[in-house]
C-alpha cells in the first residue's frame, strides 16, 4: 500500500494527471482481477484480508474464512493491521515452507473472527511442515533467519498484552493454531437518565 501511495503522490506532485489517472485505474482493476474484496465494515481488517487472501491463493494455498466483526471491537486500525498482517505473513510463510518440504499435505489457512459473549475471537490455523522451535518455557520461537525475522510473533504478543487480550498458540498434526481474544467495549446508550 505504501508503494502505491508513493507512486500516486509522485504523479500528483509532478502534475502528471494523465499518468495518475491511468495508475489509479490500473490499481482499481487489479482488485477486480483478484476478486476478493472483503467488506466487514472495519477498514483495517478489510484492507489486510483483501490483500493477504489473494496473495495466499496465488501461491497455491487453500484459504477459508468467516467474519463477524461487531462495531464494539475497539482495537485501533494501526494495531489491527499490524496484528493481522503479522498473523497472515507467518501463516503464508509456513505454508510456503510446507510446499517446499512436504507435498503430501495440502497447504491451507483457515481464518475467522467472531464475537463470543463480551470477547472477540480472532483465529488463524495453517498447515505447516511440523518444524517449530520452542524456548525452555514452551513458548514458540520463529524459525526464520535474518536480523528482522522473528519480530512478527513478538509484535503479535505485544499487541495482545497491551490491549488486555489473551493468546493461545498450539500445534498438532501439522496444524499451527493461533487463537486471540480481545474484550469488546461496552455498548453505550443514547438515552439520558433524569434523576
Amino acid at each position: 500500500m505504501q508503494h502505491h501511495l508513493s507512486a500516486i503522490q509522485f504523479y500528483a506532485n509532478n502534475r502528471n494527471y494523465d499518468e495518475l489517472n491511468e495508475y489509479i485505474e490500473n490499481y482499481i482493476g487489479s482488485f477486480d482481477e483478484i476478486n476478493k474484496f472483503i467488506s466487514t465494515g472495519n477498514s483495517a481488517i478489510d484492507c489486510i484480508l483483501s490483500t493477504c487472501i489473494p496473495k495466499a491463493e496465488q501461491k497455491g494455498i487453500k484459504t477459508s474464512y468467516a467474519l463477524t466483526v461487531p462495531d464494539t471491537f475497539s482495537l485501533n486500525p494501526i494495531l489491527t493491521s499490524s496484528l493481522l498482517g503479522n498473523l497472515w505473513t507467518n501463516s503464508i510463510t509456513a505454508c510456503e515452507n510446507l510446499i517446499k518440504n512436504d507435498s503430501s499435505i495440502i497447504p491451507s489457512i483457515d481464518f475467522y473472527i467472531k464475537p463470543i459473549e463480551n470477547m472477540l475471537l480472532i483465529s488463524i490455523e495453517n498447515t505447516y511442515d511440523g518444524i517449530c522451535k520452542k524456548d525452555s518455557a514452551g513458548n514458540f520461537l520463529s524459525t526464520k533467519t535474518g536480523k528482522l525475522n522473528g519480530t512478527g510473533l513478538k509484535r503479535i504478543n505485544e499487541i495482545v498484552d497491551q490491549n488486555d487480550g489473551i493468546i493461545e498458540i498450539t500445534d498438532h498434526d501439522n496444524r499451527f493454531c493461533v487463537h486471540i481474544m480481545f474484550p469488546l467495549k461496552e455498548k453505550t446508550t443514547n438515552e439520558n437518565s433524569n434523576p
